[in-house]
């Protein structure tokens, strides 16, 4: 059989040498290996030694898969950036770009992105483990705090507006709600409720006062109690 190195039992990436199998026309040893992924070939020990050969070929399967879900990360089937990257990049235009219209509420206001989110990757990869679907908006739970995976959630349009920093909440008979879905509750103007709140009517007064009597009523013009 002539001498060979023996590998018996030694790893190799994902490979393990189990058996000398000869030599080629070449003179190079060829070994039978098993791979991490239970699949059995026969290789060059000369790959192995160099580490040109880490596995059956599942590793750079995997590899190339990565890097093609990595490339789609950025464009979508039409070669147009992908919405979830427009999210992102949103998110840091108005934290980051004196610029944009949104800095002053956003950036201008102390609000950061963090710094694990300043590559896309990393934050896609926790949009897809926190329940990303196209159509929902990245929210923060404190409208003071910054962008980061702790402080950030997906949420409707609807579900986004109850979070607003203007929103006005009211607790009446054990129930808190923000003015608009007390106004959609009772079926009146939200006009009406906002004036009577400016007014500072207590939360009673303002969600069971029968409805002002004209238009103009939620300017102040006319109330009736």
């Amino acid at each position: 059989m002539g001498r060979f190195l023996n590998l018996t039992g030694q790893r190799f990436g994902r490979l393990v040498a189990l058996k000398y199998e000869g030599r080629t026309k070449g003179y190079q040893s060829r070994w039978l290996v098993v791979c991490d992924c239970g699949s059995q070939t026969i290789v060059l020990a000369g790959g192995l030694k160099s580490g040109n050969t880490q596995s059956c070929g599942c590793l750079q399967k995997e590899r190339t898969s990565k890097a093609k879900t990595i490339h789609g990360l950025y464009r979508d089937q039409n070669r147009r950036r992908s919405k979830l990257n427009r999210v992102w990049c949103t998110m840091k235009e108005r934290c980051q770009n004196p610029n944009s219209k949104s800095f002053k509420d956003y950036g201008g206001r102390g609000i950061t992105v963090c710094d694990e989110w300043q590559k896309y990757q990393p934050f896609f990869v926790w949009a897809m483990l926190h329940g990303y679907q196209e159509g929902l908006q990245i929210e923060r739970m404190n409208n003071d705090g910054n962008y980061e995976p702790d402080n950030c959630r997906w949420a409707t349009k609807k579900e986004q507006g109850k979070n607003k920093r203007n929103n006005i909440t009211i607790s009446f008979n054990g129930k808190t709600q923000i003015l608009r879905e007390w106004a959609d509750e009772l079926q009146v103007d939200r006009r009406l409720l906002e004036a009577r709140v400016k007014r500072g009517w207590p939360p009673e007064k303002i969600l069971t006062v029968r409805k002002m009597k004209n238009q103009y009523a939620w300017e102040g013009f006319y109330e009736r109690n």
